[in-house]
């Protein structure tokens, strides 16, 4: 995973991948068969960990899973999550990846929403708008490296998406 998120997916060569890895890319191939498979397995063990308590708020919930996207080895994965999202778009290969990661966020994101008294309906609704925006705004924290202004963002957001005098969340109560 360290080379992924030094290297990067466009591009991927196996030679300098196995030479990293202290062996040859003939080998890489008998193990996995193909540079698709080795980066599939590869990214499929280092999707985000998410962890989130099932205690927390939701606006705490949306606050901490914007700090586990941004910080440490999972700011790495998810930037390969957002690699492998913008790949999918034109590389079918990655489709099925990036198609996986979103439902595995959303559904951890649904399932303390709905552990908060949220509808379905409307915990899904917010939960994507939350994920798919935070991803967003990750992608551009990440590209620019302003801080300040995406984590006011961030706020905006969350505050907008799930606090209770937000007009969106008044918004998708009427979803109900």
């Amino acid at each position: 995973m360290t080379y992924l998120g030094e290297h990067g997916l466009a591009g991927l060569s196996l030679r300098p991948l196995a030479t990293a890895l202290g062996t040859s890319d003939r080998m890489l191939v008998h193990y996995f068969g193909t540079k698709e498979a080795l980066v599939r397995q590869a990214l499929e063990s280092a999707m985000p960990e998410l962890g989130l308590p099932s205690d927390a708020s939701p606006i705490d919930t949306a606050q901490q899973l914007w700090a586990r996207m941004t910080q440490g080895d999972q700011r790495t994965r998810v930037q390969l999550m957002l690699e492998v999202m913008a790949l999918a778009q034109t590389a079918p290969e990655y489709r099925e990846l990036a198609q996986a990661a979103t439902h595995q966020w959303l559904n951890i994101v649904v399932s303390l929403l709905v552990a908060h008294g949220r509808p379905p309906t409307r915990a899904e609704t917010e939960a994507t708008i939350l994920v798919s925006s935070l991803k967003g705004l990750a992608l551009d924290l990440f590209a620019t490296g302003d801080t300040a202004r995406v984590q006011r963002a961030v706020e905006a957001l969350v505050t907008q998406t799930l606090g209770s005098d937000g007009e969106f969340a008044t918004a998708t109560a009427e979803l109900e």
